[in-house]
């Protein structure tokens, strides 16, 4: 029970995040819509509306079938162009940018209503084709299905446009930095009101309890408590989570502690509830996040593109990240109430999210002074908001110190030497 319900959230994420999934639902809509269409045209209920618009109404057959053909036509080169440029800008945004930004262009919802619509209309003009190929039909049975797909085909030439406007301003990279930052701060903000309701009892020490041990190797997205099993529910139970969100685990690695002896089954079942994934940007974390505007910043430093303001527009998002993320303290206590269970998490910690974040961008930019100053004002932004976490200034402290040394080992003009410096005091 508990394998088949992780397999169902498991391809109801596939499905729903899919770049198919609105197509197929839009499609499927067009092609009821034709059917429904199909069958009414006979119906002697529409032909009060066919007698008072008389002139909307098409019944010459071939007139009719040239219409429908003209329209799928259309439709299919519509769709043949608009997706050459998708594939067009996706390899831009990766060449230039990232090769991280490519599921997030390709999941563009509005992208994905279009490609339905242009399907759906495509399905709709072939069963009117269809139908009136195959009845001896006259003007009453079919002028209303036409003049449908006619609209159908005004509304595909508006969403023609409406992509191209789309596509051209998605490529931007402000707009992609933009878009980004906003998944980071909601990821955030889910986190920070979590940590909100925490308990404020002091967490215990957990050195001495059961270790647990992975079973496989991925990355760690996430715990389950509804995949474990009943048992551990009903008696009261205190588990420590040991690698924080996005953290990269090997089998046989520490994954959880718990405080008393279980069974065989009951291990496994705490080791099924860890949702482990082989992509490391499986799932939009703000660890994910400020790694893609890392990633962007390097990129835009790399010789071939030389653009130091992206990297900049991408140092102050960062910044503002960061002051949030660093406010979260390295481990929290929960009670689960309803199951009886006090879980303890673990969040990354300020000198590894650094490290990870800051420090590329400082190496790949130590010979610019731009990118640097904007590097030390966004750390000195960032301590200001955690001044009440000696942990987190003192990581913030060494990575201004990291810059210190890059100053003074590659900037050898004097004047933008002191102003670094400057900066720094």
């Amino acid at each position: 029970m508990k394998t088949a319900l992780k397999f169902v959230k498991k391809i109801y994420k596939q499905i729903y995040t899919s770049i198919a999934f609105y197509p197929v639902v839009i499609s499927a809509c067009f092609l009821v819509f034709g059917l429904v269409m199909v069958t009414l045209e006979r119906r002697p209920l529409l032909s009060s509306f066919k007698n008072t618009f008389p002139e909307f109404i098409i019944r010459d057959l071939e007139i009719a079938k040239t219409l429908l053909s003209v329209l799928i036509g259309g439709v299919v080169s519509l769709t043949v162009f608009s997706f050459t440029m998708v594939m067009v800008v996706l390899n831009q945004a990766s060449t230039n940018f990232s090769p991280r930004l490519l599921p997030g262009l390709i999941s563009d919802k509005r992208h994905q209503i279009i490609l339905g619509t242009y399907i759906g209309t495509l399905i709709y003009c072939l069963m009117g084709l269809i139908v009136l190929g195959s009845r001896n039909s006259d003007g009453n049975h079919f002028g209303l299905l036409v003049m449908i797909a006619a609209l159908f085909g005004i509304v595909c030439l508006g969403l023609f446009v409406t992509f191209i406007h789309g596509i051209s301003s998605s490529i931007q990279i402000h707009r992609i930095v933009e878009n980004i930052f906003t998944v980071g701060k909601q990821s955030l903000e889910e986190i920070l009101d979590e940590v909100e309701n925490r308990s404020d009892e002091e967490l215990p020490d957990t050195r001495e309890w059961h270790e647990i041990r992975m079973d496989r190797t991925g990355y760690f997205k996430g715990f389950d408590t509804a995949l474990i099993e009943p048992s551990l529910k009903e008696k009261t139970q205190r588990i420590e989570i040991l690698p924080h969100v996005d953290a990269h685990l090997w089998k046989g690695e520490t994954a959880l502690r718990i405080e008393q002896v279980i069974t065989d089954s009951e291990r496994d079942s705490l080791l099924f509830a860890m949702h482990i994934s082989s992509d490391r940007h499986g799932a939009e974390s703000y660890v994910s996040t400020l790694t893609k505007l890392m990633e962007i910043a390097v990129k835009a430093m790399s010789p071939g593109i030389n653009d130091p303001g992206t990297a900049i527009e991408a140092v102050h998002k960062m910044g503002q990240l960061l002051r949030k993320a660093l406010t979260i303290p390295p481990k929290t206590g929960m009670n689960h109430e309803e199951i009886s269970l006090y879980l303890i998490k673990n969040y990354i910690t300020a000198d590894t999210l650094l490290q990870a974040t800051m420090q590329p961008i400082r190496r790949y930019a130590k010979n610019d002074v731009a990118v640097l100053s904007e590097l030390v004002k966004a750390l000195k932004y960032i301590d200001r908001g955690c001044s009440n976490d000696p942990r987190a200034h003192e990581a913030i402290v060494s990575e201004l110190n990291a810059i210190k040394e890059d100053i003074e080992d590659n900037i050898s003009n004097k004047k933008d030497r002191n102003t670094l410096e400057q900066l720094l005091t």
